[in-house]
């Protein structure tokens, strides 16, 4: 497989406000600099950058001090939500990727009620569920394949709708007409979809090498960048299942590797460069599992 080549404009697949919502930092912090120069290698114009960030703030997910390039924003608690529990849902990935989590042969379901009186908590429960990969099987009933009852419980008390909700796990059950789990799970769930994002991914990005030179920090910083927005995407589109729930050609593992390799290939050059650090909501889990592969060493 080989890289395409890059061209002098925003790719397809990554927005501006997708750019910008990947420089946030470990602190919660975002560099307007930041955001204008790898928007810059990626075609974005100053005007469109502006905007993204104007427009963020205004959403209540960022605030800023400063003016222009040297505004330095921090994240809400907001943008904290609205972005979910991303290093725990990858971590999760990585112990299914590696046989730790597997299927108990439990189907986990919840049912809710709540009237017009209680429909801003019912559109966000709504919103969550869909978020954390459960599939709905009618109004008011959603389901997952997984152990999900951690992220499940968290949000429920988020949101306070413990009242109204009432949980469950199925063994064995029939869905129109349905009885053997794969084919419950490929009715409910669009995996055909999900799996062809994650070759999407793995077409456009690899194979890259984890410990070859950057030449170039600021073009490097802006493929990474686009590389995170592009995983992220299919991620947040990946339920999760269990892996005998999944097709046997299933390419999640596949596009994991290669997350893993694009941020140590960045984290290499980092010391070197100044980089900025990206991939920072996933970055002691991705480098933790890299360095623990013998083909990873990463050379300073």
């Amino acid at each position: 497989m080989t890289r395409p080549e890059r061209a002098g404009r925003t790719p397809s697949t990554l927005s501006s406000r997708s750019l910008v919502l990947a420089l946030v930092d470990e602190r919660g912090t975002l560099r307007a600099a930041d955001a204008f120069d790898v928007g810059a290698a990626l075609g974005c114009t100053v005007h469109q950058i502006r905007l993204v960030l104007s427009r963020l703030v205004d959403e209540g997910l960022l605030t800023s001090v400063g003016r222009g390039r040297h505004a330095v924003l921090t994240a809400t608690d907001r943008h904290e939500h609205l972005h979910g529990p991303e290093p725990e849902w990858l971590a999760a990935a990585f112990r299914q990727d590696d046989g730790d989590d597997p299927w108990d042969g439990r189907w986990r379901t919840i049912s809710f009620t709540l009237g017009e009186d209680r429909r801003v908590q019912r559109h966000d429960l709504r919103d969550a569920l869909v978020s954390l990969g459960a599939a709905s099987l009618m109004p008011g009933v959603y389901v997952h394949g997984a152990d999900w009852s951690h992220w499940l419980d968290e949000t429920i008390e988020r949101l306070g709708v413990r009242d109204a909700v009432v949980t469950a796990e199925i063994t064995a059950w029939t869905v129109h007409g349905r009885s053997d789990p794969r084919e419950i799970a490929a009715h409910l769930w669009p995996l055909s979809d999900t799996a062809d994002g994650y070759r999407a991914f793995l077409e456009r990005h690899g194979p890259v090498g984890a410990t070859s030179a950057i030449d170039d920090p600021t073009a490097a910083l802006a493929e990474a960048v686009e590389a995170v927005a592009d995983f992220e995407r299919c991620i947040r589109n990946d339920p999760l299942l269990p892996y005998e729930l999944l097709p046997d050609d299933w390419p999640g593992r596949a596009a994991r590797d290669l997350l893993v390799d694009i941020a140590l290939r960045l984290r290499a050059a980092r010391e070197r460069t100044g980089l900025p650090r990206l991939f920072v909501r996933y970055d002691e889990l991705i480098v933790g599992r890299g360095a623990s592969r013998p083909s990873a060493a990463v050379t300073h």
